[in-house]
């Protein structure tokens, strides 16, 4: 390959954003890292960003990180709510998303959760 193909090649990659950043773009940069398994499942209709991992049975809103940007309908709910969506014996939760069973501000709270599911 010439070194002119190389170079339009490395300009001309296609950009991926991911879904969150395309339903909620006041949103900026997810600051919290999200393991392994873990699908961006965003919905403008929803109000924030929501991660299912399929393997845990079990999804992860995370709200804006400053309380001013939130919803007025969770301004005064913690940041991040883990919500099941498979039970203990692996079968899907007839609510989606299902019912939720931590919310937090505490990023290492959610992650010890997760981790006890997998």
């Amino acid at each position: 390959m010439e070194k002119e193909d190389i170079e339009r090649e490395k300009t001309t990659q296609e950009i991926v954003v991911p879904p969150y950043l395309v339903n909620f773009t006041s949103f900026g940069l997810l600051d919290v890292k999200l393991p392994d398994g873990f699908a961006d499942v965003s919905s403008k209709n929803e109000v924030c960003p929501r991660f299912d991992h399929a393997a845990a049975g079990v999804g992860v809103w995370v709200n804006f990180k400053r309380i001013e940007d939130r919803r007025d309908q969770v301004k005064d709910r913690p940041r991040f709510w883990v919500y099941i969506t498979r039970d203990e014996d692996g079968n899907p939760v007839d609510e989606k998303p299902g019912k939720i069973t931590l919310e937090t501000d505490d990023w290492q709270e959610v992650l010890a959760y997760i981790q006890r599911r997998l």
